[in-house]
């Protein structure tokens, strides 16, 4: 016999909750669900089933779930019986009304489901074609920026990322949110890390790099040394910024300059040893806290692969950059 339609089914019970009433309804599998014309499919197959007489044959629109969840998450037959038992929002996709706790149907009957709609019924399952035609979703921000657009959207899921220009032959450029990063010129410790949403200019964010290595460190530095984006800028507290790369300074300063450079190989430990190079959190606030979270990390890490603990100096010298 020919599969048993969903309106025909008798099912209903006043004890027991029905799933819609479960469920997330902004979840993408519910979602889905509703894009997808599920009446197609038993329009197409019935021609399969002209035998009147028999068991009814399991319902159209649970044979066209199964088959999309098993090569959705690249299951076995029987893992996508067994998973569906398991999984509510797997059950409302394939239209049940209430929660199943049994398995809806032997592995094999999916077997000989492909057999007999054979490839030219599958070839219906290319109904998702249209659920996406249906779903598909343009960002008007991002369909009217053009290529000398003035703050361009370049992720969707993270509308805060910024174009970042390195200014180095192997990497000129950086998707993401700037880091300022201060370490000791001798241990290496981080004392300061905080993200910088809207790429602010270098000289602008030393004042509350100085503040913050305050609070953290309960001291002030008496010198920072410095890149060349801090060039012209004077410190509000007490602390001296000598700039790399600038020419008549005194020797022991010069060479002192040169302890600047120990921040690019901790940045660089940061991105591979640690998580800075990709961060998962969501929004400006997990920016901030990924950031916060890297430098912790750094320094425990630091701390567990040597056996003493650290110690700054209260006249500690800090690498910004």
């Amino acid at each position: 016999m020919g599969p048993t339609p969903v309106h025909a089914r008798s099912d209903h019970d006043l004890f027991r909750t029905e799933l819609v009433k479960l469920i997330d309804h902004r979840r993408e599998l519910v979602k889905l669900g509703e894009l997808i014309d599920w009446q197609a499919f038993a329009d197409e197959w019935s021609p399969q089933f002209v035998c009147t007489t028999g068991h009814p044959a399991l319902p159209t629109r649970l044979m066209a779930s199964l088959l999309y969840l098993k090569h959705v998450d690249a299951l076995s037959d029987e893992d996508t019986v067994a998973r569906w038992g398991e999984n509510p929002y797997w059950q409302h996709f394939s239209s049940e009304r209430y929660i199943r706790h049994d398995l809806p149907c032997d592995p094999s009957s999916l077997v000989r489901w492909r057999q007999r709609i054979g490839e030219a019924g599958c070839e219906w399952l290319a109904q998702s074609i249209a659920a996406a035609a249906k779903g598909r979703v343009i960002a008007q921000r991002l369909y009217e920026q053009r290529r000398d657009s003035r703050n361009k959207l370049y992720a969707l899921h993270a509308p805060e990322v910024e174009c970042i220009a390195k200014g180095k032959a192997r990497t000129p450029y950086e998707f993401g949110v700037k880091t300022s990063v201060a370490v000791t010129t001798r241990e290496g410790l981080v004392v300061r890390m905080r993200s910088m949403p809207g790429n602010p200019y270098d000289g602008h964010t030393v004042d509350s790099q100085i503040e913050q290595i305050g609070i953290l460190t309960g001291t002030t530095p008496k010198m920072a040394l410095v890149d060349r984006g801090y060039r012209g800028v004077q410190a509000s507290a007490d602390t001296r910024l000598p700039v790399s790369h600038t020419r008549r300074l005194p020797k022991n300063l010069k060479k002192l300059l040169k302890r600047r450079q120990v921040v690019e190989p901790m940045i660089g430990h940061m991105k591979t040893d640690g998580l800075l190079d990709r961060n998962w959190f969501k929004g400006a606030l997990g920016d901030a806290i990924h950031a916060v979270l890297c430098c912790a990390a750094h320094n425990l890490r630091m701390i567990l692969a040597h056996p003493r603990c650290f110690t700054a100096p209260s006249s500690a010298i800090w690498c910004s950059r």
